[in-house]
């Protein structure tokens, strides 16, 4: 059987490397903030802001920004549940081979947990981008 949503990782390069600058734009479009004001927080033009944006497109594999924003929690720049950005992007190690059942249902329980607190931290931040 197939799964009804489209695969949204796949696509994704979470192991791009940003300028600086356009970390900051990302940071700012996950924010749910426009390009004018994107713009106006980093004291540049708009046209510069849309460059930056079409560069980190291009480097992530994201189509769009909400796609944008999936990245940056998938590669480790958002951590849900957290306010601010981490200095540098956490992304999940590797598990260790689980043994038991026991070690594979709290393996399981914990990975619904963070997925559930990711897809509600994207739902909030695609809703502050519909809301623009």
């Amino acid at each position: 059987m197939t799964h009804p949503h489209p695969d949204r990782i796949t696509p994704l390069k979470l192991h791009a490397t940003l300028t600086p600058a356009e970390l900051e734009v990302a940071r700012l479009v996950s924010c749910g903030l426009t390009n004018s004001a994107i713009a106006t927080r980093i004291y540049r033009s708009e046209d510069t802001v849309k460059c930056h944006i079409r560069s980190l497109l291009r480097k992530t594999g994201a189509t769009t920004r909400s796609g944008l924003v999936i990245w940056m929690y998938e590669s480790g720049h958002v951590v849900p549940g957290q306010p601010g950005f981490p200095d540098h992007a956490r992304l999940p190690a590797s598990p260790p081979p689980l043994g038991s059942a026991a070690d594979r249902s709290r393996a399981a329980a914990r990975l619904h947990r963070t997925l559930t607190a990711a897809r509600a931290d994207v739902d909030a931040a695609l809703t502050r981008l519909g809301t623009l």
